[in-house]
């Protein structure tokens, strides 16, 4: 059927630095006592423990804001979608049309910009009741004024 090649490279030894637990001749995932997650984590280099969860933890600070951001992105998007059928009923006319569409815009981002909030809160509320409750409120501040500006107008 065909031929394989095989080669192969040295790799000169270095020092790496590991968090897990070494099993016999291997090394498991380390558990963590608190959330039951588990840690398996190699990198080229001596570093202390504290680095080396220094470095984990801003990456995985770094995953969160990404993570909310696609999150509200999404919402957003979504919003945007399901209010659509508005603009194009407004197209009709093409200076309203715009117009709508403007409004359509402010009004997606005034709803999920609470949403988005409410969620994360949701989340907080298990783990640091307080910071969660902080943000619900800060949501509602957000909601009561888009929604009170809206009904002066």
């Amino acid at each position: 059927l065909g031929d394989v090649k095989i080669s192969f490279a040295k790799v000169d030894p270095t020092k790496v630095s590991v968090i897990a637990v070494q099993k016999g001749e291997s090394f498991q995932p380390y558990e963590a006592e608190a959330g039951g997650s588990t840690i398996f984590e190699l990198v080229q280099g001596e570093k202390t423990a504290d680095e080396m969860f220094s470095s984990l933890e801003s990456a995985n600070a770094m995953m969160t804001w990404i993570l909310r951001g696609v999150g509200f992105f999404c919402l957003f998007i979504g919003l945007t979608m399901v209010f659509r059928p508005l603009v194009v009923i407004a197209d009709v006319l093409p200076f309203l049309g715009s117009m709508v569409e403007a409004g359509v815009g402010l009004l997606a981002f005034g709803i999920a910009a609470p949403l988005a909030l409410i969620t994360i809160a949701i989340g907080w509320i298990a783990y640091r009741p307080i910071i969660g409750i902080a943000i619900l409120v800060v949501a509602g501040g957000i909601a009561f004024a888009i929604f009170s500006k809206l009904r002066s107008k």
